[in-house]
């Protein structure tokens, strides 16, 4: 647990060392970084829903996007739709640090934060800023609440109807793509949880961490057929 601990915060440690490249590159903040990566998946976006997938309060967020208007990286518009709401889009200027900065948070993913985690519930963390991503997370707790909180946020993803769906009249399992992409994590979980090699199986790992119905319907699942949904890329 100690372990685990000390990973996440050496992992929130290295974004912010990561991203402060940024801020000697383009004088961007961390805060303004994660704008630009969410607008360079987006493209354009409402400032409710970026305020809705980054958790800002709004003052925060109209400052943020203040210098980041001010610096020509992004524009902010009435929407052509509804006159009560505002897009926000990248310029020509903001698309070079948003890809930057976007190309550098997957590789921060990818090569170091993925390495230095046993525990696979890391997947239900971290945030895409898409639909089929796991809800973006509050503050990173600390101590004993850091399982409590890794569990939460699992179950929490796992509850939705895009992660798993058990239809039992035909036989069939569909999951999240995520379980697709990083089934190498969570079959490795189970080899340190002491499941023989012949159970290893994404079904049995789900039956491990769900319970209540959904456990249930997974118990009776054993021998059925994994599909995968198709991963929403729309803004959560």
């Amino acid at each position: 647990m100690l372990d685990l601990t000390s990973n996440l915060q050496r992992s929130a440690q290295l974004v912010t060392l990561y991203l402060g490249k940024f801020r000697r590159d383009y004088g961007i903040t961390q805060p303004e970084a994660h704008v630009l990566a969410v607008l360079h998946v987006r493209g354009e976006i409402t400032i409710r829903n970026l305020h809705h997938t980054l958790g800002h309060k709004p003052s925060t967020l109209t400052s943020i996007l203040d210098r980041l208007v001010a610096r020509g990286f992004i524009t902010r518009e009435t929407s052509r739709t509804d006159r009560r709401s505002f897009n926000v889009k990248l310029t020509l200027a903001g698309t070079i640090p948003a890809k930057a900065i976007r190309t550098a948070l997957h590789a921060l993913e990818n090569k170091i934060i993925r390495e230095r985690f046993s525990d696979p519930r890391i997947h239900f963390v971290l945030n895409c800023a898409s639909g089929g991503c796991p809800a973006i997370q509050p503050e990173l707790p600390k101590g004993p609440a850091l399982d409590a909180y890794l569990q939460s946020a699992t179950q929490a993803f796992l509850a939705r109807p895009d992660a798993i769906t058990v239809q039992h009249d035909q036989r069939v399992i569909t999951l999240s793509p995520i379980f697709e992409w990083y089934q190498e994590d969570f079959l490795q979980d189970l080899a340190r949880r002491g499941i023989p090699q012949s159970q290893h199986s994404l079904v049995r790992w789900l039956q491990l961490v769900t319970n209540g119905p959904l456990n249930d319907d997974l118990e009776r699942a054993d021998d059925y057929t994994l599909q995968y949904a198709v991963y929403d890329w729309s803004l959560n």
